[in-house]
């Protein structure tokens, strides 16, 4: 019996609960560009491997801070494995005391207010390290300062090991996007770029992609840097990143299905839930006759860890797939060669590292005045006289515009800009009330004289804070105009000069009635959301499992707040028929014939589709009213181009082709594509066997 007893306790005393703690000192935390690491030595581990049944349990630290939103906090195991523990949260609160990091805490980081005292979840996974490698070594826990003017101070922190070890919160196997994987093994900083690898999984429409399929979209180096202004601070990271040969020099590459370029974004959607609000507008401004950044949504992988829905998308840069205008060289001093091609914008301040210059009028409703920031090429690249070519080319369409005469066909506006332009690109960001419309990521590009020359508006670019996504500036409210809004300092005072031209106006106009007809169709506007949040149904669950955002307040979101993805999506599409309904009904100006649309590079049109509903096999007619390139794409429930169809250049007349593309596509409704030079139309088709 009483061998019976000691193996009992025995038993016992092998299950019952047990931790083993470390701690480590502190320091300094510097100011941005820095990235601070501390080391804290792990030795008698016992047992040795941390994995399932023994492992890390809870990171704890304690730190002063003047602006905790500024700083990324990582821990770094002996293995190499790095988790995100802290990445830019708590805005201008000061400090972390007696903070702890534990998987299996109710509340995430994200959620928690600053100053941070108690248990919460980690942004990464602390199961990742419990890999059954040693845990005795080094481990470090990495600061990243990603903002000037603040700075803060490691008190002490603690790593605890035990047998309740880290449990993963999110399994992530397999996506219908495309899967984006990169590795750095250290943090990512703001700058300079740092060398990792980055392969992609996209196995073709309807094909699903697993995590452990082979690299098949890309699998080479890359240099990388996270990126943005305000969004520096988001937990969610969006990045620049350059495409690499192995021997590090830069490689044009093919991205999912993207004319090959090195320059790339990934964009995080992270304050709009919807995750779709910069898609729609950049598709909406292409069809629409303009260049703006291509795009697919994925999901993400960094260093082994789940980063949600992201953006893969082209930069805004000078190349024939891009911005198509005169590449510059430094030798192009003098004549038409020195006359473009510029690409630059107006934004916060030329005092950017971009460099630039200031405006030599005030704002409107401002006493400042505008800067332009050089953008492509960069301020590095461009000699003294092409800055001072660029400048004098504003300096003189500003003089226009102040002018008594500014209105002149000849010597007013219309000489400097293309107007065609610049109405499209007013009508993207007053549907969207965009808050940094007019004063923030406003791109403008010229080409040189001998190709037209004039100042062009575009391309679309950042309107994650428009469609009712912002609760100041009156972002919230349906009604009103952007352009000359009093409630935001800071706009170029060049729209709402054009606003008081009578042929500006009813021009605008013309273009506002036509395009309602088309692209601006309420019915297709909520077809490409609805085709759009079907395509990110499946994603957006774990997406918001790793960000906990729904029903909660993220800067600036407007109340109230939706707590489903589906009730995100619904506001959209409300904000879009209330905005559109007022425009409509204040727009200014007199359209005295739709068919001024034609000096607008715009088609009209007759397009027929028949049979529909159609068994696989269907004819397409339609119209031109001059030469132009014919592109047909089908288009399945998913938004997904299923069948691209090339038919070259046609010239003006009818026209018809027969299409055999549905065989092998399953039944459904599917929206054929027709582009038709820079317009394209839209057809609903039926197959059904």
């Amino acid at each position: 019996m009483k061998k019976y007893l000691l193996s009992v306790a025995l038993l016992f005393t092998s299950i019952i609960s047990y931790s083993q703690t470390f701690t480590g000192g502190g320091g300094a935390i510097p100011d941005y560009p820095n990235t601070t690491v501390f080391n804290l030595t792990v030795a008698g581990l016992n047992p040795a491997n941390i994995d399932t049944v023994f492992g890390l349990e809870t990171v704890c630290i304690n730190l002063t801070h003047t602006y905790d939103g500024d700083i990324d906090i990582q821990l770094k195991s002996p293995s190499g494995i790095l988790v995100d523990l802290s990445m830019g949260n708590g805005g201008n609160g000061q400090g972390y005391t007696n903070c702890c990091f534990n998987n299996n805490a109710g509340t995430n980081i994200v959620n928690a207010a600053a100053p941070f005292t108690g248990t919460f979840k980690p942004q990464g996974d602390l199961s990742l390290i419990n890999n059954n490698q040693v845990g005795n070594g080094t481990w470090q826990l990495i600061f990243i300062d990603n903002g000037p003017q603040d700075v803060g101070n490691l008190i002490s922190w603690t790593v605890t090991f035990g047998n309740n070890p880290a449990k993963p919160n999110l399994v992530f196997k397999s996506s219908n996007l495309p899967i984006v994987v990169i590795t750095t093994n250290q943090g990512i900083p703001n700058d300079p770029k740092i060398k990792g690898r980055m392969g992609i999984i996209d196995n073709g429409p309807g094909v699903r992609n697993y995590l452990t399929d082979p690299f098949n979209a890309y699998n080479n180096k890359i240099a990388i840097e996270t990126r943005g202004a305000s969004s520096q601070n988001f937990p969610q990271k969006s990045y620049n990143f350059h495409t690499l040969m192995t021997n590090d020099s830069l490689n044009d590459t093919i991205m999912l299905g993207m004319p090959a370029e090195h320059s790339w974004i990934l964009y995080a959607p992270y304050t709009d839930k919807s995750q779709m609000r910069n898609v729609f507008t950049y598709e909406s401004s292409r069809e629409m006759g303009h260049y703006a950044s291509r795009n697919r949504f994925c999901e993400v992988m960094v260093n082994d860890q789940y980063k949600g829905i992201y953006v893969f998308q082209e930069r805004i840069k000078r190349d024939k797939n891009r911005v198509d205008i005169a590449k510059l060289d430094s030798d192009d001093n003098a004549g038409d060669s020195l006359t473009g091609g510029y690409i630059f914008k107006a934004d916060w301040t030329a005092g950017d590292p971009g460099g630039g210059w200031i405006s030599q009028y005030n704002i409107w409703n401002g006493a400042s005045k505008s800067d332009f920031l050089y953008h492509d090429p960069s301020n590095i690249d461009l000699t003294v006289q092409q800055k001072a070519y660029i400048k004098a080319w504003v300096d003189s369409f500003e003089n226009a515009m102040v002018a008594p005469t500014f209105g002149d066909s000849l010597f007013g506006y219309r000489k400097w800009i293309k107007t065609n332009s610049f109405i499209d690109f007013m009508i993207i960001n007053e549907i969207s009330k965009n808050l940094d419309g007019y004063r923030a990521s406003t791109f403008f590009h010229k080409d040189k004289l001998s190709n037209g020359g004039k100042l062009v508006a575009g391309p679309a670019w950042d309107y994650n804070l428009g469609y009712w996504n912002g609760n100041f500036c009156g972002a919230d409210d349906p009604t009103g105009w952007v352009y000359n809004a009093t409630s935001c300092n800071g706009k170029l005072f060049w729209f709402e000069r054009l606003m008081q031209d009578t042929a500006f106006k009813n021009q605008f106009k013309c273009r506002w009635t036509w395009l309602r007809t088309k692209t601006l169709d309420l019915d297709y506007v909520n077809y490409k959301i609805d085709s759009m949040a079907t395509l990110l149904n499946e994603a957006q669950v774990r997406n918001f499992v790793q960000w906990p955002l729904l029903g909660v307040y993220t800067w600036p979101n407007p109340s109230p707040i939706p707590t489903t993805y589906q009730g995100e999506v619904e506001n959209l599409k409300t904000w879009m028929s209330d905005r559109f309904m007022w425009i409509d009904a204040n727009l200014p100006g007199t359209c005295y014939s739709v068919g001024l649309n034609e000096q607008m590079a715009v088609n009209s049109y007759e397009l027929n589709i028949y049979p529909n509903p159609t068994q696989g096999d269907f004819t397409i007619k339609y119209k031109l009213v001059k030469n132009a390139i014919i592109k047909i794409d089908i288009v399945n429930a998913l938004g997904m181009n299923v069948k691209p169809i090339s038919l070259g250049e046609q010239s003006s007349g009818e026209h018809s082709s027969d299409i055999n593309e549905l065989h092998g596509l399953p039944n459904g409704i599917y929206t054929i594509r027709l582009s038709m030079g820079g317009d394209v139309y839209f057809k609903k088709l039926v197959k059904s066997n």
